[in-house]
């Protein structure tokens, strides 16, 4: 793994990456809402804390077809995926971190179109800028980068908004 993955694998990227999901997750049953000036700042708020969080978190390096891998999570917190014939190989680098909350992925950032081809092939166009929500598919899942890294969150839909 490259000096710059590790360099991503942080306590900050682990917690950032539970705040996504919870924007993605929306407003359930007793949720407070995210307003709209969150959801338009959010994306460049999870770059910087990502390239200023501490180096403790770790993650695991991942073996096999990543896709799989999300699509196994995905379905397990209550996603509905649209697809699940025929749908592209990731295969190569990818590590992963799991509690918990969730899942989530690192990817090389050259590889943000082919993680972003499989998410489309399985779970149809993301209906959000950070991707799939809790009342489109049944599950979070969000897909950015920080310009190091493809990063891709997978939660299940009962984690509430932190107040």
């Amino acid at each position: 793994m490259s000096s710059r993955t590790n360099a991503m694998h942080t306590d900050s990227a682990l917690t950032l990456r539970f705040h996504i999901g919870d924007r993605l997750r929306g407003a359930a049953d007793g949720e407070r809402s995210v307003s709209e000036p969150m959801r338009k700042r959010f994306p460049s708020s999870v770059c910087l804390g990502l390239l200023l969080g501490c180096s403790s978190a770790h993650y695991t390096t991942g073996h096999g077809d990543a896709g799989q891998f999300m699509l196994q999570h995905a379905v397990g917190y209550g996603g509905r995926p649209v697809n699940t014939n025929g749908l592209p190989t990731l295969g190569g680098e990818w590590s992963y971190i799991e509690d918990a909350h969730g899942v989530g992925l690192l990817f090389p950032l050259s590889r943000y179109s082919e993680v972003q081809a499989f998410l489309t092939s399985a779970f149809g166009p993301p209906p959000h800028k950070g991707g799939w929500g809790v009342r489109d598919i049944g599950a979070a899942i969000y897909l950015q980068t920080n310009n190091v890294s493809t990063l891709v969150g997978v939660n299940p839909p009962y984690l509430r908004v932190q107040q």
